[in-house]
């Protein structure tokens, strides 16, 4: 599975990984950029480098110490992709390497 969240940083149009900057003034349309970008503090678009932001980050714990931010979001777009209560379908489009770990927090 790719750690690419689907967005790309204004100024290279990298894809971006996680942790990255989201913008907190430029929400039409919404402003990411990669760290190294923000670090040269670069501008483009109307983005300032003084802008407020925020650190976009999913790697922490939620429900249980195994379970991330990430991992439930990876599963709500698998049950979106497939439908509520097709869960074999849900694990397998979510590469899950321990579909126990997934079932006991599903249920």
């Amino acid at each position: 599975m790719s750690d690419s969240v689907g967005k790309s940083c204004l100024n290279c149009g990298t894809d971006l990984k996680e942790p990255f900057i989201s913008c907190v003034e430029c929400v039409s349309p919404r402003t990411f950029l990669c760290l190294s970008c923000f670090a040269r503090g670069e501008e483009k678009n109307g983005h300032k480098s003084g802008h407020v932001f925020e650190i976009i980050k999913n790697n922490f714990s939620i429900l249980e110490p195994e379970w991330t931010a990430r991992d439930e979001l990876n599963l709500l777009d698998a049950i979106y992709d497939c439908g509520v209560g097709n869960w074999y379908c849900s694990l397998i489009d979510i590469h899950v390497t321990c579909i126990y770990v997934y079932l006991a927090h599903i249920f």
